[in-house]
């Protein structure tokens, strides 16, 4: 009943937000002059990539790919997302509506915008193996792992965003946005981009 209630809090607020936006808005500011950029998104569900942005007026439409292959599994952990994996790849697409933007200075500029969130992700991802009193005790022990089986994932999701931009180019994006995924879940999720401008 929860998650219900979190999707009709979150679908009532980007109807409410776009019904009370003020066409026009995003003239004369970055998102305008320089409507496309290139970069870089993650998302905590969605995973890693390269990505492409451009506004067409008020709606905006973003593509991110990436792939990680790792055979011996020694996969580096972070604490965005990622998981000890194998293989991690996804194909990311959002579609964004400009709610507000606003040009502070000539150096700073903003937007609030909704966010439709559609992706895929694959995964082959690595369990660590409890160790043993003695194994710790062996200063020459290292971590040992098991493989996972292939798992993937289709996700729909919407949200908000907020993206900053300096000096008109460097742009960076924050996602708060519901994730629901196929096998069924619903989770918060967040992502990050960092793009250039142009």
């Amino acid at each position: 009943m929860t998650k219900r209630l979190h999707i009709l809090v979150v679908m009532v607020v980007l109807a409410v937000g776009a019904v009370g936006a003020d066409e026009g808005f995003w003239t004369d500011t970055p998102y305008e002059k320089y409507p496309s950029s290139l970069g870089y998104y993650v998302n905590t569900s969605g995973g890693v990539g390269l990505s492409w942005q451009h506004w067409y007026g008020s709606l905006g439409l973003a593509f991110a790919a990436g792939a990680m292959y790792n055979e011996e599994g020694d996969y580096p952990f972070a604490d965005t997302g990622y998981q000890l994996a194998v293989l991690d790849y996804s194909i990311q697409a959002r579609l964004s509506w400009l709610l507000y933007a606003e040009e502070f200075s000539p150096w700073l500029s903003s937007n609030l915008h909704a966010v439709a969130y559609l992706a895929y992700r694959g995964l082959i991802g690595l369990e660590a193996i409890v160790p043993t009193e003695e194994e710790l005790d062996d200063p020459a022990y290292t971590d040992h792992y098991n493989k996972m089986p292939y798992e993937s994932n289709f996700m729909v999701g919407g949200g908000v965003a907020v993206e900053m931009t300096a000096f008109e180019h460097f742009s960076q994006t924050l996602d708060f946005m519901y994730v629901a995924k196929w096998p069924l879940s619903l989770d918060l999720a967040v992502g990050y981009s960092l793009r250039y401008r142009y």
